[in-house]
């Protein structure tokens, strides 16, 4: 199951992007 999350303070993504995606234990983050 993946986990969408974004950070409320940080600047806006130029397009549709989420800043970080939860994959089981794995966090990817950009």
């Amino acid at each position: 199951m993946f986990e969408y999350t974004d950070i409320k303070t940080a600047p806006a993504a130029l397009g549709p992007y989420s800043q970080a995606v939860m994959a089981g234990n794995t966090l990817y983050a950009s």
